[in-house]
């Protein structure tokens, strides 16, 4: 435990580089800073990046990025896989996830995010802003790059019981499971169980999709959480642009 304050802040690592594994470590404590702010860790700008058996019970706050296991992924990431991580502290920011809080690819890149056995069980909140980018997941709050096959995100086996947002202060696209993705997606066995509140999209496992394939097979939402977005709202997902969509099982 403790208490860790800066920018690209995490408890194990604050700004890791290049090829980075992680496993079996554990974070409480709290943790802050302005941005790029994890419970493990703070930023990673590298292309090849492992996460396993990573628990954070500490409390995360930024008035950007934050995540419960990694705060921000930047630019040359080719492949990320989080297997069994698991979150259980409040995190809150403006682009913000219960494991990961934002993800920046390139337009043109070739990137591929594993996300595997992954559960959040603290409360995602926002900070007051007036950015329209800004997005909460309970596993992942925002990825951008390339609208196509080449972005993928695979998640299967990933649950959220906490609160996304909240009445009062809403980020703009909000999901139990992911907020805002770019590229293609494809979801297994996810569930959520908690209320989602988005200023525009709000969607029980999925805020807003735009481009590639997206799949959806065996996701549920459970106990009639309130789902809540002043644009759109979805039992699954709020809005879907530009993808190929399969809803199948759930």
């Amino acid at each position: 435990g403790g208490t860790y304050v800066g920018d690209s802040v995490g408890a194990l690592i604050g700004y890791g580089l290049g090829t980075l594994s992680v496993s079996d470590v554990q974070a409480s404590g709290n943790i802050s800073g302005n941005d790029a702010i994890g419970g493990i860790v703070g930023r990673f700008y590298g292309t090849t990046l492992s996460i396993q058996n990573a628990v954070n019970n500490a409390a995360v706050t930024s008035n950007a990025k934050s995540g419960g296991i990694v705060g921000a992924v930047s630019q040359d990431i080719l492949n990320a896989t989080f297997n069994e991580c698991e979150n259980t502290g409040e995190v809150k920011g403006k682009l913000v996830g219960g494991v990961v809080g934002m993800v920046g690819v390139p337009e043109d890149g070739k990137t591929t995010f594993t996300f595997k056995g992954c559960t959040n069980s603290g409360n995602i909140t926002a900070v007051e802003t007036t950015d329209s980018q800004t997005g909460a997941g309970g596993i992942l709050g925002w990825k951008m790059g390339s609208e196509t096959n080449d972005n993928r995100s695979i998640f299967t086996d990933c649950h959220n019981s906490g609160t996304i947002g909240d009445s009062q202060v809403r980020l703009n696209h909000c999901g139990g499971i992911v907020g805002y993705m770019n590229g293609s997606i494809s979801l297994t066995e996810c569930t959520n169980t908690m209320p989602v509140y988005g200023t525009e999209n709000a969607g029980g496992i999925v805020g807003y999709i735009q481009g590639g394939t997206v799949g959806l097979t065996d996701c549920d939402v459970t106990g009639n959480p309130s789902i809540e977005g002043t644009y759109a709202a979805g039992g699954l997902v709020a809005t879907i642009g530009g993808s190929d969509a399969t809803l199948a099982g759930g």
